[in-house]
């Protein structure tokens, strides 16, 4: 079956900036550049332009968005801080321009490589500086092949260069050596902490961080609007290259923002230091690495609870991403920042299967991808990727986390309270049916009370690929729900993607059950479209007929006993809960007691898809 939604997964990797009014970041200025990268990558995928084409627009929108068709055009000021502006991150952009470039023609590949170097501040020849720069107390020179502006601010193992044009760190709450400090504290967290590899080159030369647009010939960056972004000198040339990290000067208006933007930038500094040292680039610049994209995204929201644990700047991404548990994990979407909510995968390995030694494991062995690599880790822990993931997309519902208290519930979306019920996700799910690794929600609430029968059908294979399918579950007694269940586990080798889970003492002793259907296959996704998986369900209170063949055994005459809880009222009044007129509801567990929380009076709006989130890198 093809996706019903079509899913453009092309270039983009996007940030947000903080918000508490998602209304006005996604009302009041026009197009950000991810919604302006989006829009390229549309007309690409309809044949409106070719991929030489959007590539070159897509360079464009980061370093010369003024060369850009009019339709095109988008408003990159200064992010309004009160009310939350959204600001991109062009990371992502970049490093898939760099994947795919061997996908263009030559004459637009180099096209796309002069626009990258021009906005870099760099000719197109390489310098090749014959004059080895003067080598300081720890060893290190400037890179020959680098940039250098009026000005500079050394530390142990960065360069901060940066001019007088309109800027003056003077005139912000982030000194330069504030600025130096936050990048050496992200260095030795990851590198001399945990023990990543240090980022390519870095033994040798300094890792050049420039404030952008402060010099006639410094790195563009406040023309995209972007917050930040770190690619290479030469990306076209990685083997005689090194990474380099652009900022705005936006960033600079809030010490903590600095060192978050900063932290998160570093990180990707040392994805790219893994694959160099691994010898291993599936995840970060191959064409195939595509599919791994948004895990390098998510793991560097994940690093910033690291960066600052008390801060909670991720939640704005999580809270965003937590209205679209159908959506697969590796799904990107412009408008909502999906990928980076995503950074809860690395949040539940993290907390549930190693402590961040795990993402360690993940970054630094090579597989096809990273959910290839994830399940290879989770084996040594006496797991497994199928076993994992149904029990953290459960986790994304019932908001299974130390920080769950500053979280948004995954988004329900049917609610049954009337037996006998049928689902068919042609019928009631329609635009939320799962694709592949993603979740249906689904909150049973008692009748009349019985042994609760669950009867699964699910699709089989999808082309060539067998479909696993996962039922997962927790049982809600008096507010306070149980650990998670694995109900069923079928596919893959089994003879038929069809069975039964039963619940004993539905109704007399457990007031409700969460249900997770998740489907999970080995095919990823084609750079258009994700998979979606088809399957029903019929749920029987007290006795199920041994023989359901015939569909008159499971009625659904009353629209009210399935229900699409996709609503933004706070209203559950069959699920118990009459009174949502406090901070908590029945609905986003705000007055339940959630695995790994204390029972908290916060509002949670478990509806909320509009969250907006915190910056690049926050």
């Amino acid at each position: 079956m093809t996706g019903r939604r079509g899913v453009i997964y092309f270039l983009v990797l996007i940030l947000v900036f903080v918000t508490a009014s998602v209304a006005t970041a996604s009302e009041g200025r026009s197009d950000r550049l991810e919604r302006v990268v989006s829009k390229i990558a549309e007309e690409a995928a309809l044949g409106a332009i070719d991929r030489d084409t959007a590539a070159i627009y897509t360079a464009k929108a980061v370093f010369d968005p003024a060369s850009l068709p009019g339709r095109f055009a988008f408003d990159a000021a200064a992010p309004d801080l009160e009310t939350g502006e959204h600001v991109s991150c062009a990371t992502g952009i970049l490093n898939r321009l760099v994947a795919d470039a061997s996908r263009l023609s030559p004459a637009a590949r180099e096209q796309v490589r002069a626009i990258m170097r021009q906005g870099l501040g760099m000719p197109l020849e390489r310098l090749n500086r014959t004059a080895a720069p003067e080598a300081s107390t720890a060893g290190r020179t400037d890179f020959p092949d680098g940039l250098t502006l009026s000005k500079v601010y050394k530390t142990e193992h960065f360069a901060i260069r940066y001019g007088s044009k309109n800027f003056d760190f003077d005139n912000y709450a982030t000194s330069v050596q504030e600025l130096g400090e936050a990048l050496e504290n992200a260095w030795d967290l990851w590198v001399d902490g945990y023990g990543y590899a240090a980022p390519y080159k870095s033994d040798q030369y300094y890792l050049d961080v420039f404030v952008g647009d402060s010099a006639i010939n410094a790195p563009e960056i406040n023309g995209s609007g972007a917050a930040a972004y770190v690619t290479f000198y030469d990306a076209f040339d990685l083997s005689d290259s090194m990474n380099v990290m652009v900022i705005s000067k936006d960033i600079l208006v809030h010490e903590g923002y600095t060192q978050d933007v900063v932290g998160h930038e570093f990180y990707h500094m040392i994805q790219y230091g893994a694959a160099f040292a691994n010898n291993c680039y599936n995840y970060m610049f191959n064409e195939g690495s595509a599919v791994s994209a948004w895990a390098v995204e998510a793991a560097a929201v994940w690093s910033e609870e690291y960066i600052l644990p008390d801060d909670n700047y991720w939640q704005y991404f999580v809270n965003s991403a937590q209205g679209y548990p159908e959506r697969s994990i590796m799904a990107f979407d412009f408008s909502i920042a999906l990928h980076y909510g995503r950074a809860l995968f690395f949040l539940y390995l993290d907390e549930n299967y190693g402590g961040p030694d795990a993402l360690y494991e993940v970054w630094n062995e090579c597989y096809n991808d990273i959910l290839a690599s994830t399940d290879a880790y989770l084996k040594t822990q006496s797991s497994d990727l199928a076993t994992m993931f149904p029990k953290y997309a459960l986790a994304n519902r019932v908001r299974d986390y130390k920080d769950a208290s500053v979280m948004d519930a995954a988004r329900r979306h049917l609610r049954v309270t009337k037996y006998p019920a049928e689902i068919e996700t042609t019928d009631e799910l329609e635009d939320d049916v799962p694709e592949n690794f993603a979740a249906n929600n689904i909150r049973l609430v008692p009748q009349n009370g019985g042994t609760l029968t669950i009867k699964f059908s699910g699709e089989e294979t999808h082309g060539s690929y067998a479909v696993n399918w996962a039922l997962v579950y927790a049982t809600e007694t008096d507010k306070v729900l149980s650990e998670p269940k694995i109900g069923l586990v079928t596919g893959g080798d089994a003879a038929d993607v069809t069975d039964t889970l039963t619940i004993e003492d539905f109704g007399d002793g457990i007031d409700a059950v969460e249900l997770v259907v998740v489907p999970m296959t080995n095919r990823r996704p084609s750079s258009l479209s994700f998979y979606e998986h088809d399957y029903s369900l019929k749920i029987y209170e007290g006795d199920a007929p041994a023989d359901d063949d015939d569909d008159d055994d499971v009625t659904d005459d009353d629209d009210d006993d399935v229900t699409d809880d996709d609503d933004d009222d706070a209203s559950d009044d069959d699920a118990g809960d009459d009174d949502d007129d406090d901070a908590s509801s029945d609905d986003d567990f705000g007055d339940f007691e959630p695995l790994g929380d204390d029972d908290d009076d916060d509002a949670v709006d478990d509806d909320d898809d509009d969250d907006s989130g915190s910056g690049c890198g926050a």
